[in-house]
Parts: structure tokens; sequence; C-alpha cells
């Protein structure tokens, strides 16, 4: 009887407990990487706001990023001689996701 009992107890408690998604899918967030196939470090702007800055050859990954579709700029940091190189791009964030810029020549 008590092996009975506790068959249903935890059978019950399976059925009761609710299990939670990822932050990132009940907030609705993405990552992007930046992986940089350059000499020179990169100042990193998403949506026209700062978020650091990724060292040539080198790879940085930014969490938190609502989903959908956002502008992306990368400005040369160092290493030019009169203006700095500029790249733009537009990525697709999805939920749970991480969308990879690459940056190269």
């Amino acid at each position: 009887m008590k092996k009975i009992f506790l068959a249903l107890t935890i059978i019950a408690l399976a059925f009761s407990c609710e299990v939670e998604g990822p932050d990132c899918e009940e907030n609705n967030w993405g990552s992007l990487t930046v992986d940089s196939w350059l000499e020179d470090p990169y100042k990193v702007y998403i949506d026209g706001a700062y978020k650091g800055t990724v060292p040539g050859w080198g790879r940085v990954t930014y969490s938190n990023i609502s989903s959908g579709t956002h502008a992306t700029e990368y400005v040369q940091e160092s290493g030019y001689l009169f203006t700095a190189d500029r790249y733009t791009l537009s990525v697709n964030i999805s939920d749970c996701e991480t969308f990879t810029a690459k940056l190269e020549d």
C-alpha cells in the first residue's frame, strides 16, 4: 500500500510542477557575436548605442539583445592614417539564438 501511495505522490508532483523556459524566451532576448578577421580593434554600436570593442583578430559576444532587426556599426579604433574604416550591418536577433557578424576585408 505504501508503494502505491508513494508512486501516486510522485506522479502527482511531476504533473503539478511547471517547467519555466529560459530567461531569453521570457524576455525575447538573443545574442550577437562579433567575429573580427581584421588586424585593428573596432568599436561596436548596436542601434547607435556603444557596446564595447572587439579586438583585432578577436571575438566578443553581447547578450540580452531584444529580438528583432538591429542596425550595427563597427568603427575602427586605431591603426588608420586619416579616417577610420566603418562597417555597417543589419542583424536579425532571434529568441535564445546567437547571430554572428563576421568583420573581414
